[in-house]
């Protein structure tokens, strides 16, 4: 119950959080139309980036599942 309960209260938290720079962003991107482009760019890139090493390492990943679901006898039958 009390675990519930603070997720309640986290996910309230949270949300006005978010709520309240969801408010404030039109005047912050007015205010700093030049450094919007910048941001833009590093979060793509960032997105991209992660998009790529995600993709280079899932056979990786795949093979280290594959072996820890043998050692616990998970693919067993």
């Amino acid at each position: 119950g009390l675990h519930q309960a603070s997720f309640i209260v986290w996910i309230g938290a949270v949300g006005f959080h978010v709520l309240w720079h969801a408010l404030r962003l039109p005047g912050a991107l007015r205010s700093k139309i030049p450094v919007i482009a910048l941001r833009l760019a590093l979060v793509t890139g960032a997105l991209l980036g992660g998009a790529l090493l995600a993709v280079v390492t899932l056979p990786a990943a795949d093979r280290l599942q594959d072996r820890a679901t043998a050692h616990v006898g998970a693919d067993e039958r």
